[in-house]
């Protein structure tokens, strides 16, 4: 496995004008990362995006930064009008941004919820998102680009439902963008759900997560609610609740030996939670573990 780092967590110190867009591949680069990965292209008033994505290709490539990922957002219910096909093919677009950067993977999303959701839940959902996404794995394969979708939205949070929806769509060009921190906003357990969706992992998120019971005074901003009302913040990765060691463990037992992009989603300050999560990350990304080894050593 390979550390790469999502540009969506350099999100506050650009805002704040600390570091410019263009300039934090070379800083990632600088700190170890190995690859980049993009959420979306904030692109420039007048210019058009294809050329914008060439732009930051062009960058990637004079600092020897690998883009691994582009992960545009999407909704084959509510988007585009409520028309999956025409999600469907908006989403193609992006997946033709996708080759500009040189990206071999597009993490698209799902669904998020229904109008109503009251009678109609997840299981209803699969019967309208299924065969478009099916027909952008099929787009994205004629391209040599991978796609998938990502543990999150609480309809399709849980590992169990993530497979399902795989299972369904029933295309080797697609799988599912592995989360290991998100199964905690639906108050499941985070090892389980990477256990579940291992087999089908195509990329990798590392976030982590504080956590709060919901019966304790409200800790105020900065903090989510979960499912169940218990009490979330994202911080630095190796600062919270997740076992990254049986995390990558897991991950490695599947085979899996891509790229695990950092997403940070903290209040600490980003350019430092950036650098500390790297440093706390690679200790345990190659790291065989005891029980590894005792495996290995009976076979």
């Amino acid at each position: 496995m390979r550390l790469g780092v999502s540009a969506y967590s350099f999100n506050r110190a650009i805002n704040k004008g600390e570091i410019q867009f263009m300039d934090i591949f070379a800083k990632a680069k600088e700190i170890g990362y190995v690859a980049m990965e993009f959420i979306d292209l904030p692109t420039p008033e007048g210019m058009d995006i294809m050329e914008f994505a060439q732009k930051i290709a062009d960058r990637c490539k004079e600092v020897d930064i690998e883009i691994t990922q582009y992960s545009p957002g999407a909704d084959f219910l509510l988007g585009s009008g409520g028309d999956p096909w025409a999600e469907a093919e908006r989403i193609k677009r992006q997946i033709d941004v996708a080759k500009v950067l040189g990206a071999y993977g597009v993490r698209h999303d799902h669904a998020w919820r229904f109008t109503d959701p009251r009678r109609k839940n997840w299981r209803d959902a699969l019967e309208v998102i299924v065969p478009p996404i099916r027909d952008v794995a099929e787009y994205a394969a004629s391209l040599g680009i991978r796609t998938m979708s990502e543990n999150h939205g609480r309809m399709f949070q849980e590992g169990s439902r993530m497979e399902e929806l795989v299972r369904a769509v029933n295309h080797e060009n697609y799988g599912i963008l592995v989360d290991i921190g998100n199964n905690v906003c639906v108050d499941a357990d985070p090892l389980d759900g990477v256990l579940i969706m291992a087999p089908y992992c195509m990329h990798v998120h590392a976030k982590d997560f504080l956590f709060k019971p919901g019966n304790v005074t409200d800790p105020g901003m900065g903090w989510g609610r979960t499912s169940h009302g218990n009490y979330i913040r994202g911080t630095i990765a190796g600062h919270g609740i997740i076992s990254f060691p049986q995390t990558f463990q897991i991950l490695r037992e599947a085979m899996y030996d891509g790229v695990v992009s950092l997403e940070f989603e903290g209040v600490e300050d980003c350019l430092y939670a950036i650098e500390a999560g790297y440093k706390n990350l690679i200790i345990y990304m190659d790291k065989e573990s005891d029980a590894e080894r005792g495996i290995r050593g009976m076979k």
